[in-house]
């Protein structure tokens, strides 16, 4: 019987990558912006830090949205409002988020906008 290479199983079966047989590895990640409640929740014996909110709720299901898109990083509208004066961003569609209502419209990044030149710091450090 010959063993199956390491973790090739757990992660689902993915294709080897070439380097060395491995399989890939891959994440889709998904950034949103809006309100939340934030704070400890647990007993003294077991404390964890975490944030609730249909923010939170909204931001996993695109993340979802990732596979479906074919892209690692996809961002909501109000992320976008943020960002576009630094970004090339693009529209991926509108798409339905599995018990939200509506279509929410993602944005995948396309590169930076190059910033201008700024003057190197010249001040001098205090001698004494």
């Amino acid at each position: 019987m010959t063993p199956s290479p390491p973790c090739a199983t757990s992660w689902g079966g993915s294709t080897p990558n070439g380097a060395g047989g491995l399989p890939e590895f891959r994440i889709g990640i998904a950034l949103n912006h809006g309100p939340v409640v934030a704070g400890n929740i647990g007993s003294p014996q077991r404390m964890e830090f975490t944030v609730i909110g249909d923010a939170v709720n909204i931001t996993w299901k695109m993340q979802e949205l990732t596979k479906k898109v074919s892209v690692d990083l996809v961002l909501s509208k109000t992320v976008e409002s943020l960002i576009v004066e630094h970004f090339e961003l693009h529209s991926m569609g509108k798409h339905a988020l599995h018990s939200v209502p509506g279509e929410w419209e993602v944005f995948a990044l396309s590169q930076p906008i190059a910033a201008p030149a700024r003057e190197p710091y010249t001040q001098p450090l205090a001698t004494g």
